[in-house]
């Protein structure tokens, strides 16, 4: 599953089924494995990115079945997140709003806070695709915060922009301002951490 989901993450789709296949297979060989979820969520990306949307599609409604089953919470979220941006995809909205606010809502109440960011910025962009700025800006509010409470530092610059955004777009001008300082400044903060972990390295090297 982690081999496949390294390449679906360098775009290399037909290799990251093959991984994904193989990892479905041995777990239906090994049932004390459990269920392949990760196997199944990296599989429909494949899917989509290569134009297999129906496949994928179905591959996340057995998912989520088998998840809603036994109960697995985490993973119940993580499929409807994933079917709601599918459903954006293929353009189709409605739909996508409803997984997202079922996947935002569930993760908020069992405190999944990276899923319930992702959920929230994703609700956020077709809000506002929709003209409903107030609702997209409660719920990118929403992602922010979850970003923050598990201090996600690699994705908390985009959710903080999109607030921004539409804190610009509603004429608080000063409030998207600190806003896109923040995020400057939590960019600043990754660099000098990279910048640090480099020479730290280097110096490690030259001294052995």
């Amino acid at each position: 599953e982690m081999l496949g989901n390294g390449f679906n993450e360098a775009k290399r789709y037909g290799e990251a089924l093959a991984f994904f296949e193989r990892a479905i297979k041995t777990s239906s060989a090994n049932p004390d494995a459990g269920f392949p979820f990760m196997a199944y969520e990296g599989e429909s990306e494949s899917l989509v990115s290569q134009g297999k949307v129906s496949e994928a599609r179905d591959k996340l409604e057995h998912a989520l079945t088998v998840a809603r089953q036994n109960q697995k919470l985490g993973h119940e979220t993580m499929i409807l997140q994933l079917l709601g941006e599918l459903a954006v995809r293929t353009g189709d909205h409605q739909v996508a709003m409803k997984y997202l606010k079922q996947s935002g809502d569930l993760a908020q109440k069992y405190k999944f806070y990276r899923t319930v960011g992702q959920s929230m910025i994703d609700l956020a962009g077709l809000y506002r695709e929709a003209g409903d700025l107030q609702s997209a800006e409660q719920s990118a509010t929403l992602g922010v915060d979850a970003s923050r409470r598990v201090g996600d530092r690699y994705y908390l610059p985009r959710d903080l922009t999109v607030l921004a955004d539409l804190k610009a777009q509603r004429g608080s001008l000063a409030e998207a301002e600190a806003l896109y300082e923040n995020a400057e400044d939590v960019i600043d903060g990754m660099l000098v951490n990279l910048h640090e972990a480099y020479w730290s390295s280097s110096l490690d090297r030259k001294s052995t």
